[in-house]
Formats: C-alpha cells, structure tokens, sequence
C-alpha cells in the first residue's frame, strides 16, 4: 500500500460515475426508466483502501446484496434499477426495501444503465444479436429497429433499441435453436415455430433483450429472439410465417455483463490517476427466477 494514494468513497464514487456515463449514457434512457445513480452512499470520511471494487448484476436480490456485502463493495452496478417505483416509505417487512436499508448501512452506493445500455451502440441488443447470428463475422447488414427520440450524445449516432439482422449465411431453425441454447446456456429453449422452417432457412433475425413485445411489433423477419413475448404477440408471429425464440428475461441480457465489465475498465483506465485501481467482478449469485424443468 505504499506510496499509493488512498481513496475515500466520494473520491472513488465519481470516477467511478463518469465511467459508467461515458460507456452508457442516461441520455439514452427510455422516458419511463430510472437509470444512473440510484443510492448514493459516498462520504469524504477517510477509508484505508486505494482500491474501487465493483460488483455487476442483472439484479440485486438478497443473496447479491450479502456478496455484496462479503466482498466489501464499493458500488453495486445493477443492470436492472432496484428503485424504479416510488417508495414513500421503507418497511423492515418488504424484502427490496430490507436490501436498500442494508446497502445504506454497508455504504454500498447503487448505480444502474438499464435501458441506457440496451439502446448504446454496442450494448445488450448488439450482444445479443451477434450471439444469436454466430458473431459478427456472419452479420452481413444490422440495424437499430427503434431509434432513440431523445437527444443522442456525439458518437452514439444510431442508438436505440432491437436490432434487425441480415445473415450473411442463413442456417436452419434447429441449428440457430441449439446455438442459442448453448451460447445463452439455457437447459432448455421455448420456441414458436412457424411451419415453414421445418425447411426454410433463417436468412433474418430481429432480436430485442428483456421485453421485446412493443419494439418488434411490426417488424418482418424470418425469427424473432426475444426475453418476453406475450401469447397473442406469438401467434401473431407464427400465423405470419416467424419463428420465435423466447429466453426468459434475465437469460437474453444477464450474459451481457461480461461485455459491460470489460467496456467499463477501460473507460475507469482511461481516467488515469484520477480514478483508483478497480477490481470488477460479476455477481456469482445473480440468477434467473425462473426455471425451465
């Protein structure tokens, strides 16, 4: 430790924002969402760590507010935002509200990108549709199929949310199927699957992570991959001749955090001395809710 400048939460907390806006900015939140700083739980009381440690997820439940808590995190960087209802008021009862008295008592500040990350130029939509299309080496054209309405930062020109997808080398259902099951590592994959493709090939995808629903509405493509897809949005998309692989929710964006570690430590490298040396880890105890058995 010596010779090394010790940071206090505040001194760690800012950088550590500045990051996180550089890689994803609140600008390119959708109206409804509540993204960025959530919690912020920085003092300039003086600690005796040089270090920033950071904890990703896809949500903060119980178990990764105690890992948390274990691995002495500084931050808890959310994809989904903890606080998204308006709370009048925190109840011992209500088991968020138990989480978010906990942070505050541990110190731990809450930030979350949520829709900021699925509308950026490589974000969670362009993760997952170069894992659905076998990499960027096989995406012959892809596009943003909902721009963003608001102000786009300088070089975030054509963000927004859902991505379509031209194949550069269509394959068959089955294959994509089975690719997606391994590449998301799901035990098993829904699918509604338009009659056509027991021969046809899948020559274009239109994916949208999380709730797909009012972003893929009216779009035409050969499959739909999505994390949510209400019953009659499925038969619509069957009758019209569209396959659809439906994840579950936390499977088409939780994989993403790999991704977003690796985009936030360079932009954390890129601030110099003026940020301290971070350690990001991805939550161990962030799961899915739901099972497929």
């Amino acid at each position: 430790m010596s010779g090394r400048k010790v940071f206090n939460r505040e001194e760690k907390l800012k950088p550590l924002v500045k990051a996180l806006q550089k890689v994803y900015p609140t600008q390119l939140s959708d109206d409804w969402d509540n993204t960025g700083l959530l919690l912020d739980c920085s003092d300039t009381e003086q600690g005796a760590s040089a270090e920033l440690r950071v904890l990703l997820t896809a949500d903060i439940t119980d178990e990764v507010c105690k890992e948390a808590i274990k691995n002495r995190i500084d931050c808890l960087v959310t994809y989904h935002p903890l606080i998204f209802d308006g709370i009048k008021r925190l109840e011992k009862s209500n088991s968020q509200h138990r989480t978010i008295m906990n942070l505050i008592r541990e110190k731990i500040s809450v930030y979350s990108p949520h829709t900021a990350a699925d509308a950026a130029v490589g974000g969670v939509n362009d993760w997952l549709a170069k894992c659905v299309a076998f990499g960027a080496d096989n995406i012959l054209q892809m596009s943003t199929i909902k721009p963003c309405t608001n102000i786009i930062p300088a070089g975030f020109e054509g963000a927004g949310y859902g991505r379509y997808v031209i194949l550069r080398e269509p394959q068959t259902l089955s294959v994509l199927v089975e690719h997606v099951r391994k590449r998301l590592r799901m035990k098993h994959v829904p699918l509604i699957k338009a009659t056509k493709h027991d021969t046809d090939l899948i020559a274009t995808i239109a994916v949208c992570a999380g709730s797909g629903g009012s972003v893929l509405k009216g779009v035409k493509a050969d499959l739909v991959v999505t994390g949510e897809l209400g019953h009659h949005d499925q038969l619509r998309l069957r009758e019209q001749g569209t396959s659809c692989i439906v994840t579950g929710h936390w499977n088409s964006e939780a994989g993403f955090l790999g991704i977003f570690a690796e985009h936030l430590a360079q932009q954390l490298s890129a601030l110099g001395a003026a940020a301290p040396n971070a350690k990001i880890m991805i939550s161990q105890e962030d799961r899915s809710p739901m099972e497929y058995v």
